[in-house]
């Protein structure tokens, strides 16, 4: 929280640059010498990284209520440090980079007039996609396309994208799970590592984000790595990073360049924000969730309320599902027209979809789209937790008239009319007569869309055996951990079953036997080993 009362949301943490920066009178940008990376300041994402947050929050808390909101934010874009202003729905609409950028639109709506709202989530440079300048109206028919595509051959296929080549180059969470929902769907995708990411493979979002992949490690800063790379590149069809801009073009990885040696080939490169004054900034799933709404919204900071950055959130793995989509769309088009094309999404494009329930008038006023309460159980009577006699809670959501019926009808005489201001509080008082358990089994039977608040949901899920026989968990193993559980196949098809093909991929694992598909002997691939160019990881087993 600043000087004004309005909040920020830093990451990644860099207590140095925030102790530095506000030590005087006046907010002034430090300057920091070393990467984020290098820093031995930093708060780090190992164990040791959790004791020195909070051993820091009161001294950072205070070093950030002395300079008012804005002020930050403009220190870290100077420093290109990672500060983002939380901001409502409504802000975030009202976002001229946002409506220039086309994450956000400027529609007429056939009811209410000119309105804002989240916009086109997933760009094409070869099939462009857009949002229609008027909403249709309740009733207007369906027009059928009348566009026509050559025919080709039937090939029948195992899996979805069987055949597919895909070179992850993707860092973090938002990159890298693309590679794996490709993966998932029967790619085959070869995870290209630095040198350093030894620890960073082996922690829970390396080992989540890498199933189902290869692994080569590569020093690129080395002519010869970029030639295996080069190499390998020349065998795919798809390319897919989320580098800050620029970054791939100093190495010559990036669409233009590649796009030379193969026309076909389908180039992927998603962002943190927008296209815009804010693309050279460092972005994350908790500056992009603060900067759209995501973060007020979770915390109901209309009521007053601190907003919330949650864990289960799916700003970066949001991103990576959009690039997935864009990626096999962009396919479907290649594989039919042989043109390939460059796509791209972003997590602020993942963000705005969160709160896609939102929009404003064009001259920036909100409607009420529907706030949760100050206590964070729902968003009215009818949409909302309530507690119950053995202290566990059932969430209900009675959004039609029918199910409103039902819960009235559930709850018996103690409940009030359905015009009664003091629905909420009655119910709440009913709910608390009897246990869980037993609500729940009798709003299932009448058809009322209801559910236990399950504490320990995600620590049991890995043993039901439902979730099993439905794919909804996956067992495989990791050269790190052993025997490995995570959430299981995300897109189910009955002619092209999605799979789990392995378990997550260990820095360096598969290097070697990648180098020797590609033409290099044994003894190359020791020579650029012993020149720190090539991690070799590979096991005996293979």
């Amino acid at each position: 929280e600043c000087a004004d009362g309005r909040w920020v949301h830093h990451w990644t943490l860099r207590p140095s640059w925030v102790l530095a920066s506000a030590d005087g009178e006046t907010l002034d940008a430090a300057t920091l010498d070393t990467a984020y990376r290098d820093d031995p300041d930093r708060v780090s994402m190992e164990p040791d990284g959790m004791l020195t947050g909070i051993f820091l929050h009161a001294t950072l808390a205070e070093a950030f209520r002395k300079f008012p909101a804005e002020e930050w934010v403009r220190a870290a874009e100077a420093a290109g440090i990672g500060v983002a202003l939380v901001r409502s729905p409504a802000e975030a609409l009202r976002d001229g980079s946002f409506l220039a950028d086309g994450c956000v639109v400027e529609v007429d709506d056939h009811e209410v007039g000119k309105i804002r709202h989240v916009g086109s989530v997933l760009e094409f440079s070869a099939t462009p996609g857009g949002v229609a300048a008027t909403s249709p109206s309740p009733g207007t028919p369906t027009i059928a396309s009348t566009t026509t595509v050559p025919d080709i051959d039937g090939v029948a296929l195992a899996h979805p994208l069987e055949g597919v080549r895909v070179v992850d180059l993707g860092l973090g969470v938002a990159g890298p799970f693309t590679g794996r929902v490709l993966a998932d769907l029967g790619a085959e995708v070869i995870k290209v590592h630095a040198l350093h990411d030894t620890f960073w493979a082996g922690t829970h979002m390396g080992l989540g984000t890498n199933r189902g992949k290869r692994s080569i490690s590569l020093n690129l800063k080395d002519p010869r790595a970029l030639a295996a790379l080069n190499r390998i590149i020349d065998t795919a069809d798809v390319v897919m990073t989320n580098w800050r801009p620029g970054a791939a073009a100093r190495l010559g990885l990036d669409d233009a360049t590649l796009r030379v040696k193969n026309p076909r080939l389908v180039y992927c490169n998603t962002r943190g924000y927008e296209k815009g004054p804010r693309s050279d900034l460092p972005g994350t799933d908790q500056t992009a969730a603060a900067l759209t709404g995501v973060e007020w919204e979770d915390g109901a900071c209309d009521t007053g309320n601190p907003p919330v950055w949650s864990r289960s959130g799916m700003g970066d793995t949001g991103n990576a599902m959009l690039a997935a989509i864009a990626i096999t769309a962009a396919i479907f088009h290649r594989d039919r027209m042989g043109e390939g094309q460059a796509v791209s999404t972003s997590i602020v494009n993942a963000q705005l979809l969160h709160t896609s329930y939102a929009w404003v008038r064009a001259d920036g006023t909100a409607p009420d789209w529907g706030h949760v309460d100050a206590n964070q159980v729902g968003l009215s009577a009818w949409h909302r937790m309530y507690e119950c006699a053995d202290a566990r809670w059932v969430f209900v959501a009675a959004s039609t008239p029918s199910a409103r019926a039902g819960l009235l009808d559930v709850v018996g005489a103690a409940a009030p009319s359905p015009d009664a201001v003091d629905m909420g509080a009655a119910l709440e008082a009913r709910f608390a007569e009897e246990t869980a358990g037993s609500w729940f089994d009798r709003l299932d039977a009448a058809g009322v869309p209801a559910e236990i608040v399950d504490e320990e949901f995600c620590r049991n899920l890995f043993d039901d055996p439902v979730a099993r026989a439905t794919t909804l968990v996956a067992e495989t193993s990791a050269g790190s951990v052993g025997r490995f559980e995570d959430p299981g196949l995300l897109v189910n098809l009955s002619a092209t079953p999605s799979l789990v093909r392995r378990g997550p991929c260990m820095c360096g694992e598969h290097s070697r036997e990648l180098l020797l598909e590609c033409g290099y002997t044994d003894a190359d691939v020791d020579e650029l080993v012993e020149a720190n160019v090539l991690l070799d990881a590979s096991t005996p087993e293979g």
